[in-house]
């Protein structure tokens, strides 16, 4: 009974493995379509005016910068799917660490991703947690310079451990999240409307939050409290 308990674990888990990929492969080819898009018009205008003659040497210019920026775009969505695939494939290596020293970890991150907004810092909680500490710091950073960017003047960052959960929470006094994005931030590559000309950003942040905290058993919880407010979930591992 218990090796077709740990089969059906196994298919499962395999399922799940497949369909996410499935999911991540479908956004990447989704948000391919717009630069393509873009740099074949481009082309086909360069190709048609420059041999005639009829577009001045700034125009030219000026269209192979915008050139040059989508191309970037591409660059950096090849670079992040070969990533995501990595880290899909990351294994854990869970160590002990006091709660007392995650929180001073957390707060030491570099002032740079909060640029000059203040960040408010609350904890509630002790005792030794059995986690991959950089696996919960790279999902802090993540939330925090997501915040940073869309706060007006705060971000608030509590950690707290209640019933084998650790629970990170990032939240902001910026518009909070759409409704698409209430159902969608977590996706990979979803970008809300006003992040569509970003291109230095390409919708992956929560992703991998996501993905992290699923790793660890927990989960990611995307919310609006008068403004965006994001909660990752660890549970806290048991040693083998």
């Amino acid at each position: 009974e218990k090796m077709r308990e740990s089969l059906l674990e196994a298919k499962r888990e395999t399922w799940q493995m497949m369909e996410a990929r499935r999911r991540l492969n479908a956004a990447f080819a989704h948000d391919l379509r717009t630069p393509l898009t873009v740099l074949r018009g481009y082309c086909d205008f360069l190709l048609k005016y420059v041999p005639e003659g009829k577009i001045s040497e700034e125009k030219a210019i000026s269209t192979l910068s915008a050139m040059d920026v989508y191309l970037k775009r591409l660059e950096g969505y090849t670079a992040t799917m070969s990533s995501l695939q990595k880290l899909e494939e990351i294994e854990l290596s869970p160590e002990e660490v006091s709660f007392e020293r995650l929180c001073d970890e957390i707060k030491n991150i570099p002032v740079m991703l909060t640029s000059n907004k203040k960040v408010d810092f609350h904890s509630s909680g002790n005792g030794v947690l059995y986690v991959d500490l950089s696996t919960v710091l790279q999902t802090y950073e993540n939330l925090v310079s997501n915040a940073v960017r869309y706060a007006e003047n705060e971000v608030r960052v509590s950690c707290v451990v209640k019933d084998a959960v650790l629970s990170i929470t990032v939240a902001d006094d910026g518009p909070g999240f759409t409704q698409e994005a209430l159902k969608n931030a977590a996706e990979p590559y979803f970008r809300a409307e006003k992040d569509m000309s970003d291109v230095a950003h390409f919708g992956i942040g929560l992703y991998i939050c996501r993905l992290m905290c699923e790793k660890h058993g927990g989960s990611l919880v995307v919310e609006n409290a008068a403004g965006a407010k994001v909660t990752a979930n660890f549970a806290i591992l048991k040693h083998e």
